[in-house]
């Protein structure tokens, strides 16, 4: 998880450590939400807080998957700069849009930066705003365009997933919710939601229409069984050797 992602869950778990009521933690929470994501869009978070790492533990030419792999894909880009690359390392990475300001055309590991090459500038266009998923403009013979930071990826997958596990006994507060106070399309997890609650409802009725044998009355317990005819009758002396 990046620092913002934990940074995030440790504000919500003392809110929800308080002592206060349900109402007022509820409350506290989606505050610390939209904040959170009001910062994150409109540029207030450093490039240091989407950082995410992960460790090497094993050369990166061993690893059958590094296509596929985010820190990997790192690890083998500073390798063809001539950068120190070994077995134990934390490689850092950033998330980050396409070329042309999406994040829907490329795999995680295609769209993974490190936080050097990444633009310094975080803030994104409004979902509102008409100029979203414009092309990003190159000057010619102007200095390189920096990738962006995936804002919106990382709202949907480094702060929802933690936060929906933290608050999922409180009630009033369900992932779409969440979804919702962070700026996401809640619809769809509001449908996730629902499959679940009626997976659930059918294994529940499930279990209540269950009987445990022990408590079956002898003619159901045993009704698909053919009789041995060939075998003795246990007698209590049987019983009691076996």
């Amino acid at each position: 998880w990046c620092p913002l992602s934990k940074r995030t869950g440790a504000k919500v778990l003392d809110y929800l450590l308080s002592g206060d009521q349900a109402d007022v933690v509820v409350a506290n929470v989606h505050k610390v939400l939209e904040d959170v994501c009001k910062e994150a869009r409109e540029g207030r978070v450093s490039v240091a807080d989407f950082v995410v790492t992960r460790g090497l533990n094993k050369p990166v030419e061993k690893y059958p998957d590094s296509k596929s792999q985010p820190h990997l894909r790192v690890a083998k880009a500073m390798l063809k700069e001539g950068r120190a690359v070994n077995v134990g390392d934390h490689i850092p990475y950033v998330i980050c849009l396409d070329g042309d300001g999406t994040s829907s055309k490329k795999g995680i590991a295609d769209r993974t930066e490190h936080p050097d090459n990444v633009d310094s500038d975080t803030t994104i266009v409004d979902k509102r705003n008409e100029k979203i998923g414009a092309p990003v403009m190159v000057t010619p013979g102007g200095p390189p365009v920096r990738p962006k930071v995936d804002v919106e990826w990382y709202l949907a997958q480094q702060i929802l997933p933690p936060i929906a596990r933290l608050c999922e006994p409180i009630a009033g507060m369900s992932k779409a919710s969440i979804a919702d106070r962070l700026g996401l399309d809640a619809r769809k997890f509001e449908q996730h939601l629902a499959r679940s609650q009626q997976a659930l409802a059918e294994a529940e009725a499930r279990g209540a229409a269950f009987v445990p044998m022990a408590c079956m009355g002898d003619e159901e317990r045993f009704g698909d069984c053919a009789p041995d005819r060939k075998s003795t009758r246990l007698n209590s002396s049987h019983l009691c050797n076996l």
